[in-house]
């Protein structure tokens, strides 16, 4: 049920995004900080963040209002 273009954009960017990645703790030395200490990286990091959990809550709210909307027909 899921659409193939995220799929097949995955299957390609994903290699060049994780060879980057290492690069990128290869020149710190390991030290994870260097994706937060750049203005750039870090608004992308934030971004990124609130959109998973913007996604999750958004999600969590259409399953209540669906519980809900279930309720209302139920008489006791």
């Amino acid at each position: 049920g899921m659409p193939p273009s995220p799929i097949v954009l995955a299957l390609i960017l994903g290699p060049m995004a994780e060879a980057n990645f290492r690069r990128a703790l290869a020149m710190s030395y390991g030290n994870f900080s260097i994706f937060f200490t750049r203005p750039i990286s870090l608004i992308l990091i934030l971004l990124s963040i609130v959109s998973v959990v913007g996604t999750i809550l958004r999600q969590k709210r259409l399953e209540k209002k669906a519980l809900e909307g279930e309720n209302i027909g139920v008489t006791k």
